[in-house]
């Protein structure tokens, strides 16, 4: 949502067929409605195929821009107007994490295998040779979105049960851990912070990590019964199931930092 409007975007545009994966635009288009009627208050059409993620608002002091994180490209729009802004390419083909904002960057993350994008805002055309800072395929997620804390932005790679920590404005690795057993596509749920820590949840396990180091919350109540898929699930567990995280028993991992 923004001001009164809400905008949401429309890529999944690919068709699958006996002929494979058909990648061409079917009606791509970003669009902002009022959030009172419903009436369309601008409409930008598209050439993305395949995302699945949400837009961000964010706040440049002198200005506002939309960030749609999608298939191949990450775009800024007037999030009045729906007039593109900027574009940045480095994303790949299936894009669903939703972009996070800190430390003067926007970071995207896409595919199987990356990459991250860690992108300075506020440019003009194509920025991809100007405005990306820092970039890596270390530990970049298919499904869960980032979480920025801190100085520190968390990335879990789902298709080998990975969760890392970058600092946030060098993109540099702070420390790298599995999660549990490795499952392919493992992990559906983003990572969320609670009691000042962020935690993940991996092959049903609870984990947490906090800047330097990682906590390993694999015994005794930390095992779901079921499968975790969504990050707000997760936090509803802690909030409720858990006297403190604090009081549980823990086993400490060595930091790579």
């Amino acid at each position: 949502m923004y001001q009164d409007t809400i905008i949401i975007y429309q890529d999944q545009g690919a068709s699958f067929g006996a002929g494979g994966i058909n990648r061409e635009s079917a009606g791509a288009f970003v669009i902002a409605l009022d959030a009172a009627t419903g009436e369309t208050r601008w409409r930008t059409e598209r050439s993305a195929s395949v995302g699945w993620g949400s837009p961000i608002a964010i706040s440049l002091g002198d200005h506002d821009e939309l960030i749609v994180s999608s298939s191949r490209q990450v775009h800024s729009y007037n999030p009045s107007t729906g007039e593109e802004l900027w574009r940045c390419g480095g994303n790949l083909f299936e894009v669903i994490p939703t972009p996070v904002v800190g430390h003067g960057l926007v970071f995207c993350t896409s595919g199987r295998a990356g990459p991250t994008l860690a992108i300075r805002p506020g440019g003009s055309g194509d920025v991809t040779e100007s405005h990306v800072v820092w970039k890596t395929t270390r530990g970049s997620p298919f499904v869960p979105s980032p979480l920025l804390y801190g100085d520190y932005l968390y990335t879990l790679n789902d298709m080998s049960s990975i969760i890392t920590c970058l600092n946030a404005t060098t993109g540099e690795t702070v420390w790298q851990e599995r999660l549990g057993r490795p499952r392919r596509e493992g992990i559906s749920a983003s990572p969320v912070v609670f009691d000042d820590s962020p935690y993940s949840v991996g092959n049903r396990h609870l984990n947490r990590g906090a800047g330097g180091e990682f906590t390993d919350h694999t015994c005794g109540v930390h095992t779901f019964g079921h499968v975790v898929h969504a990050g707000e699930h997760l936090r509803r567990c802690l909030l409720y199931t858990s006297p403190s995280p604090r009081d549980l028993s823990t086993s400490r991992m060595p930091s790579s930092a």
